[in-house]
Order: structure tokens, then sequence, then C-alpha cells
């Protein structure tokens, strides 16, 4: 392989480092949101089916109280 061939080889192998290190932190950029997003409709199905809960038992007292306070 001659100079030229060489400084070419070197060139395309730094250009394709540079290109999988952008990949690579795209890629755990978009897990992290990913991960966010989960997280947060984790959290908003707890909060619904804590809420349904609390009905629920809302919805209970009244039926015990409602005979009681009439």
């Amino acid at each position: 392989m001659n100079n030229s061939g060489k400084k070419e080889h070197s060139s395309f192998s730094s250009e394709l480092d540079g290109f999988l290190k952008d990949l690579d932190s795209a890629l755990k950029q978009t897990v992290k949101e990913h991960e966010r997003e989960i997280t947060k409709t984790r959290m908003d199905q707890k909060v619904n089916d804590y809420n349904v809960s609390i009905e629920f038992i809302l919805n209970k007292a009244r039926k015990i109280l409602d005979p009681i306070e009439s």
C-alpha cells in the first residue's frame, strides 16, 4: 500500500470512528428518553390505580354513612 492509500484508510477510519461515537451517543440518549417515558407511564398508571382505589373506598363509605345520616 502506498502513502496515498494509507492516508485514505486513516481518514476513512477516523471518520468511521467519529460516526460510530455519534451513533453510540444518539442511541444512549434514545434509550434514556425511552426509560424516562416508561417510568412516567408506570407512575401515571400507579396514580390511576390509587385513584380508583380511593374512589372505591369513598363509595363504600358513602353507602355506609348515607343510612346513618338519614
